[in-house]
């Protein structure tokens, strides 16, 4: 790959930090059952936790737009932000600047110069969804692990795993309209270990527009 920041997509570099490897350290065990503010809000456990998140996961994929922070705990720590808006156009915040992406192009802004830069293939489906939880199938396994609250809400959280084709394993946090509300994943990469945490929120929002630059 070329150097950043002007003949590397920075889209396609944060790509490749975030989808380094995942499924690495098995995290701790989640505390014990605890009460929870806002829980009563929540739809009852599922009797088949797998069918619930299958069914989130196809709320994430359907969603018109959203907002999400991702970041990544390791040697070099990573945060950054994204908004969506159907079908194909991105925001993303990253140190170099604000990157907008349309269509096939990431209209790149770096040291006060713009350029406008043709995509890779595969980087837009990376970024609308960084766990692949879309090409995970049917044959999940996954364990209920209560109820939590994050950032005012609360939400059931579920430990998903997935063999095929690799590995995958994340803790799926859901919300009281069977949305993702966090997602979190221990991996190892070029630079180590490391743990990834996307949060989302603003599905469906209106209000997020992306405009060309």
């Amino acid at each position: 790959m070329s150097p950043f920041p002007f003949r590397l997509s920075c889209a396609t570099l944060a790509c490749a930090l975030l989808l380094g490897g995942c499924g690495g350290q098995e995290p701790a065990a989640a505390p014990a059952s605890r009460e929870v503010p806002g829980a009563d809000a929540l739809p009852a456990a599922p009797a088949d936790p797998a069918s619930e998140v299958r069914a989130s996961m196809g709320r994430f994929l359907a969603a018109r737009s959203f907002h999400a922070t991702l970041r990544m705990d390791a040697a070099q720590p990573v945060e950054h932000t994204m908004e969506f808006v159907a079908p194909d156009r991105y925001r993303i915040g990253l140190p170099a600047g604000t990157q907008v992406v349309i269509g096939d192009t990431l209209y790149m802004q770096a040291g006060g110069r713009r350029q406008e830069v043709p995509l890779e293939p595969g980087v837009l489906s990376e970024w609308r969804d960084p766990m692949r939880i879309g090409s995970l199938g049917d044959a999940l396994q996954v364990e209920d692990r209560g109820v939590d609250m994050l950032d005012g809400q609360a939400a059931r959280r579920y430990r998903v795993q997935h063999g095929d084709p690799q590995p995958v394993a994340f803790d799926y946090w859901i919300d009281a309209h069977g949305l993702p509300l966090q997602i979190v994943a221990d991996g190892s990469g070029p630079q180590g270990d490391y743990t990834l945490t996307v949060r989302y929120a603003r599905f469906n929002d209106p209000g997020i527009r992306i405009d060309p630059p």
